[in-house]
Protein backbone atom coordinates (compact mmCIF):
# COMPACT_ATOMS: atom_id res chain seq x y z
CA UNK A 1 0.00 0.00 0.00
CA UNK A 2 3.04 2.33 0.72
CA UNK A 3 4.27 2.40 -2.56
CA UNK A 4 0.45 2.55 -4.12
CA UNK A 5 0.10 5.65 -1.89
CA UNK A 6 3.95 7.41 -3.08
CA UNK A 7 2.48 6.89 -6.84
CA UNK A 8 -0.63 8.91 -5.79
CA UNK A 9 0.95 11.38 -4.30
CA UNK A 10 3.93 11.93 -7.11
CA UNK A 11 1.16 12.25 -9.55
CA UNK A 12 -0.68 15.51 -7.25
CA UNK A 13 3.12 17.06 -6.74
CA UNK A 14 3.58 16.57 -10.72
CA UNK A 15 0.06 18.26 -11.55
CA UNK A 16 0.35 20.89 -8.52
CA UNK A 17 1.73 23.95 -10.50
CA UNK A 18 -0.69 23.48 -13.58
CA UNK A 19 -4.02 24.52 -14.40
CA UNK A 20 -7.14 22.45 -13.95
CA UNK A 21 -8.06 22.36 -17.65
CA UNK A 22 -12.39 21.25 -18.01
CA UNK A 23 -12.25 17.74 -18.88
CA UNK A 24 -14.94 15.87 -20.93
CA UNK A 25 -14.91 12.36 -19.88
CA UNK A 26 -16.39 9.34 -21.56
CA UNK A 27 -17.84 6.68 -20.08
CA UNK A 28 -19.90 5.16 -22.91
CA UNK A 29 -20.18 7.10 -26.86
CA UNK A 30 -23.86 5.99 -27.06
CA UNK A 31 -25.88 6.83 -25.14
CA UNK A 32 -23.28 9.41 -23.96
CA UNK A 33 -22.06 8.40 -20.00
CA UNK A 34 -20.05 10.53 -18.38
CA UNK A 35 -18.91 10.62 -14.63
CA UNK A 36 -20.75 12.31 -12.68
CA UNK A 37 -20.41 14.19 -8.77
CA UNK A 38 -20.10 10.53 -6.49
CA UNK A 39 -18.21 8.30 -8.86
CA UNK A 40 -14.68 7.74 -8.95
CA UNK A 41 -13.58 8.75 -11.73
CA UNK A 42 -14.26 12.31 -11.13
CA UNK A 43 -12.58 12.45 -8.24
CA UNK A 44 -9.70 10.88 -10.40
CA UNK A 45 -9.57 13.47 -12.63
CA UNK A 46 -9.71 15.80 -9.50
CA UNK A 47 -6.60 14.66 -8.45
CA UNK A 48 -4.97 14.06 -11.94
CA UNK A 49 -5.28 17.91 -12.32
CA UNK A 50 -8.28 17.92 -14.41
CA UNK A 51 -11.98 19.51 -13.47
CA UNK A 52 -14.76 16.83 -14.88
CA UNK A 53 -16.95 19.58 -16.79
CA UNK A 54 -19.97 16.87 -15.46
CA UNK A 55 -18.68 16.65 -11.64
CA UNK A 56 -21.97 18.78 -10.54
CA UNK A 57 -24.40 15.76 -12.33
CA UNK A 58 -26.11 14.13 -9.16
CA UNK A 59 -25.67 10.90 -10.12
CA UNK A 60 -22.93 8.64 -10.30
CA UNK A 61 -23.28 8.00 -14.19
CA UNK A 62 -25.56 10.02 -15.90
CA UNK A 63 -27.07 10.13 -19.26
CA UNK A 64 -25.17 13.15 -20.92
CA UNK A 65 -26.33 15.07 -23.72
CA UNK A 66 -23.52 15.68 -26.83
CA UNK A 67 -24.89 19.58 -26.69
CA UNK A 68 -23.81 20.09 -22.97
CA UNK A 69 -20.76 18.68 -23.53
CA UNK A 70 -20.19 20.86 -26.04
CA UNK A 71 -21.40 24.12 -24.37
CA UNK A 72 -19.28 23.62 -21.66
CA UNK A 73 -16.52 23.45 -23.49
CA UNK A 74 -13.78 20.91 -22.62
CA UNK A 75 -10.32 21.36 -22.57
CA UNK A 76 -9.37 17.58 -22.64
CA UNK A 77 -11.66 14.77 -24.13
CA UNK A 78 -10.90 11.43 -22.83
CA UNK A 79 -12.26 8.24 -24.30
CA UNK A 80 -12.81 5.31 -21.80
CA UNK A 81 -11.81 2.18 -24.50
CA UNK A 82 -12.61 -0.67 -23.14
CA UNK A 83 -11.66 -4.43 -23.76
CA UNK A 84 -11.58 -5.95 -26.83
CA UNK A 85 -15.42 -7.00 -27.14
CA UNK A 86 -16.64 -3.41 -26.95
CA UNK A 87 -14.96 -2.33 -30.40
CA UNK A 88 -13.14 0.65 -31.41
CA UNK A 89 -13.46 4.48 -30.56
CA UNK A 90 -15.29 6.43 -33.02
CA UNK A 91 -12.98 9.11 -32.87
CA UNK A 92 -14.57 10.89 -35.73
CA UNK A 93 -17.58 11.49 -34.19
CA UNK A 94 -15.26 14.05 -31.81
CA UNK A 95 -13.15 15.51 -34.54
CA UNK A 96 -16.46 16.99 -36.36
CA UNK A 97 -16.66 19.21 -33.66
CA UNK A 98 -14.42 22.05 -34.23
CA UNK A 99 -15.82 24.79 -32.05
CA UNK A 100 -14.34 22.39 -28.86
CA UNK A 101 -11.37 23.91 -26.95
CA UNK A 102 -10.03 20.37 -26.91
CA UNK A 103 -10.64 19.61 -30.52
CA UNK A 104 -9.09 22.62 -32.07
CA UNK A 105 -5.72 22.00 -29.30
CA UNK A 106 -5.76 17.86 -30.18
CA UNK A 107 -6.70 17.07 -27.11
CA UNK A 108 -8.71 14.09 -27.71
CA UNK A 109 -7.01 10.95 -26.17
CA UNK A 110 -8.09 7.30 -25.40
CA UNK A 111 -7.57 6.05 -21.81
CA UNK A 112 -7.75 2.23 -20.74
CA UNK A 113 -11.46 2.27 -19.04
CA UNK A 114 -10.19 -1.02 -17.53
CA UNK A 115 -7.77 0.75 -15.17
CA UNK A 116 -10.33 3.07 -14.44
CA UNK A 117 -13.58 1.25 -13.41
CA UNK A 118 -12.53 -2.09 -12.06
CA UNK A 119 -10.89 -0.78 -8.94
CA UNK A 120 -8.21 -2.58 -7.46
CA UNK A 121 -4.63 -1.66 -7.14
CA UNK A 122 -4.48 -1.09 -11.02
CA UNK A 123 -6.46 1.69 -10.32
CA UNK A 124 -3.46 4.04 -9.76
CA UNK A 125 -1.93 2.90 -13.62
CA UNK A 126 -5.33 4.67 -14.42
CA UNK A 127 -4.48 7.55 -12.72
CA UNK A 128 -1.19 8.88 -13.48
CA UNK A 129 -2.91 7.60 -17.40
CA UNK A 130 -5.14 10.40 -16.36
CA UNK A 131 -2.70 12.75 -15.35
CA UNK A 132 -0.24 11.94 -18.57
CA UNK A 133 -3.85 12.91 -20.93
CA UNK A 134 -4.31 15.83 -18.54
CA UNK A 135 -1.31 17.24 -18.00
CA UNK A 136 1.19 16.40 -20.70
CA UNK A 137 4.21 18.18 -19.99
CA UNK A 138 4.09 17.54 -15.90
CA UNK A 139 5.44 14.02 -16.61
CA UNK A 140 8.28 14.93 -19.67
Amino acid sequence: MAGLRARVRAVEQAVAAGSRPRVLYVLWPEPLIVPGRESLVTELIEIAGGRSISASEGTDYPRFALEAAVARAPEVILLANHSASTGGIDRERWRGLTSVPAIRDGRLHAVNGDLLHRYGPRIVDGLEQLARAIHPEAFR
